[in-house]
């Protein structure tokens, strides 16, 4: 069984290939389009859950004066995932993990594609 940093780069290795492989076929997709793309090779999510998490993080960056960027779409996946599979994750711990979660996607996904 993965621990959380563990979980956290599983996920954002995979959301990076599919990133990628969708850039490298698609060069002129834009960047919401690779962001819906590469989440949509995830199992089990429908498209308007991750257009709705995509939307959520966009509008979340816009309020908190952060760049929205796929780093952040990853990270938001990553969290959304751990948060649906630890329920009953005190906040507190939640708070720990989602840093966790935050700092290993920051290592694995650019901010700058």
């Amino acid at each position: 069984m993965f621990g959380i940093k563990g979980f956290a780069k599983g996920l954002a290795k995979a959301q990076l290939r599919s990133f990628f492989a969708y850039r490298g076929k698609y060069p002129e997709m834009k960047p919401e389009e690779l962001y819906l793309a590469a989440l949509k090779m995830r199992p089990g999510y429908s498209e308007n859950l991750i257009l709705g998490l995509i939307e959520d993080t966009k509008e979340f960056c816009t309020k908190n004066g952060k760049p929205f960027n796929f780093q952040e779409v990853v990270y938001s996946l990553a969290t959304f995932e751990y948060e649906k599979t630890h329920p009953d994750s005190s906040w507190e711990k939640g708070s720990k993990d989602r840093a966790k979660i935050k700092e290993t996607v920051k290592s694995i996904v650019p901010a700058n594609i």
